[in-house]
Protein backbone atom coordinates (compact mmCIF):
# COMPACT_ATOMS: atom_id res chain seq x y z
CA UNK A 1 0.00 0.00 0.00
CA UNK A 2 1.45 3.37 -1.00
CA UNK A 3 1.54 6.40 1.28
CA UNK A 4 1.82 10.04 0.26
CA UNK A 5 2.17 13.39 1.97
CA UNK A 6 -0.29 16.01 0.70
CA UNK A 7 -0.04 19.78 1.06
CA UNK A 8 -3.19 21.74 0.18
CA UNK A 9 -3.52 25.49 -0.17
CA UNK A 10 -6.59 26.31 1.92
CA UNK A 11 -6.04 30.05 1.58
CA UNK A 12 -7.50 32.52 -0.87
CA UNK A 13 -4.28 33.48 -2.64
CA UNK A 14 -1.57 31.67 -4.55
CA UNK A 15 1.21 30.37 -2.30
CA UNK A 16 4.71 30.76 -3.77
CA UNK A 17 7.97 28.98 -2.94
CA UNK A 18 6.22 26.33 -0.83
CA UNK A 19 8.68 24.52 1.45
CA UNK A 20 8.22 21.36 3.54
CA UNK A 21 10.46 19.64 6.07
CA UNK A 22 10.24 16.79 8.54
CA UNK A 23 11.98 16.39 11.87
CA UNK A 24 13.11 12.76 11.83
CA UNK A 25 14.14 11.19 15.16
CA UNK A 26 17.81 10.10 15.19
CA UNK A 27 16.87 6.42 15.41
CA UNK A 28 14.54 6.55 12.35
CA UNK A 29 14.92 7.01 8.60
CA UNK A 30 13.28 9.75 6.57
CA UNK A 31 10.29 8.63 4.50
CA UNK A 32 11.00 11.29 1.86
CA UNK A 33 11.96 9.83 -1.53
CA UNK A 34 13.59 11.16 -4.65
CA UNK A 35 10.29 12.60 -5.96
CA UNK A 36 10.36 15.02 -3.00
CA UNK A 37 13.16 17.00 -4.66
CA UNK A 38 11.08 17.15 -7.86
CA UNK A 39 8.10 18.66 -6.02
CA UNK A 40 9.53 20.79 -3.19
CA UNK A 41 10.03 23.69 -3.26
CA UNK A 42 6.84 24.25 -5.23
CA UNK A 43 7.04 27.46 -7.24
CA UNK A 44 3.30 28.11 -6.90
CA UNK A 45 0.29 26.45 -5.33
CA UNK A 46 -3.09 27.96 -6.26
CA UNK A 47 -5.98 28.06 -3.77
CA UNK A 48 -7.77 24.71 -3.41
CA UNK A 49 -4.95 22.82 -5.14
CA UNK A 50 -2.58 20.34 -3.59
CA UNK A 51 0.80 18.79 -4.20
CA UNK A 52 1.89 15.37 -3.03
CA UNK A 53 5.00 13.27 -2.71
CA UNK A 54 5.77 9.71 -1.71
CA UNK A 55 6.07 8.66 1.93
CA UNK A 56 8.22 5.51 1.82
CA UNK A 57 7.39 3.63 5.00
CA UNK A 58 9.60 0.69 5.95
CA UNK A 59 10.77 -1.06 9.11
CA UNK A 60 13.26 1.64 10.15
CA UNK A 61 11.03 4.54 9.25
CA UNK A 62 8.88 6.27 11.80
CA UNK A 63 5.15 6.74 11.38
CA UNK A 64 4.82 10.05 13.26
CA UNK A 65 6.76 13.18 12.39
CA UNK A 66 6.86 16.84 13.30
CA UNK A 67 6.67 18.77 10.07
CA UNK A 68 7.03 22.39 9.02
CA UNK A 69 5.73 23.99 5.87
CA UNK A 70 6.29 27.55 4.75
CA UNK A 71 5.32 29.75 1.81
CA UNK A 72 5.33 33.28 0.44
CA UNK A 73 1.98 35.05 0.11
CA UNK A 74 0.90 37.21 -2.85
CA UNK A 75 1.63 40.34 -0.76
CA UNK A 76 5.26 39.12 -0.31
CA UNK A 77 4.80 38.21 3.39
CA UNK A 78 5.93 34.77 4.58
CA UNK A 79 3.99 32.25 6.63
CA UNK A 80 5.07 29.08 8.38
CA UNK A 81 3.13 26.35 10.16
CA UNK A 82 4.08 23.30 12.19
CA UNK A 83 2.14 20.15 13.01
CA UNK A 84 2.44 16.47 13.76
CA UNK A 85 1.65 14.08 10.94
CA UNK A 86 1.05 10.38 11.37
CA UNK A 87 0.92 7.66 8.78
CA UNK A 88 -1.72 5.02 9.52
Amino acid sequence: RGHRFFLRNRGEGVAHNVQFSLTVPPDKHSPLCSDFKDVIPAKRLPPGQDISFVAAIAGGTGIAFNCTWAWKNPDETHDERESMVTIP
